[in-house]
């Protein structure tokens, strides 16, 4: 009996240590202020998100584009003390054959084509 209680609470520890560091590393991404979100309506499964993501991690001072088809969103990361251009982020979207319907970041936000 005791053997079964002593798993449980093993098992009910782990639970919570792994789902604290899945919240830690989504507080981290909303605490990254230079963190860029691009709403791509158009873009609608895997191969678009694969499309985009390619042109979008071309942009000078991108770290890494988290694209996901489902939310019809690009996250994209700034290289450390890097800021990524708007107007730029939102051209890669275009060549990629794309339309961004709003770009958020720490510069503003943006329903058209930013001017820089």
């Amino acid at each position: 009996m005791l053997a079964l209680r002593m798993w449980q609470l093993t098992a009910l520890l782990t639970a919570l240590l792994l789902s604290g560091s899945a919240i830690h590393a989504d507080d981290q991404k909303k605490a990254d202020k230079n963190v860029v979100t691009i709403k791509v309506d158009d873009m609608t499964c895997g191969g678009c998100a694969m499309k985009v993501k390619k042109f979008v991690a071309k942009v000078g001072g991108v770290e890494k584009v988290e694209p996901d088809a489902t939310a019809h969103t690009v996250t994209v990361f700034p290289k450390a003390n890097s800021k990524v251009s708007p107007k730029e982020l939102w051209e890669a979207v275009e060549k990629a054959g794309y339309t961004p319907s709003l770009l958020e970041g720490a510069v503003g936000s943006f329903k058209e084509k930013p001017k820089s």
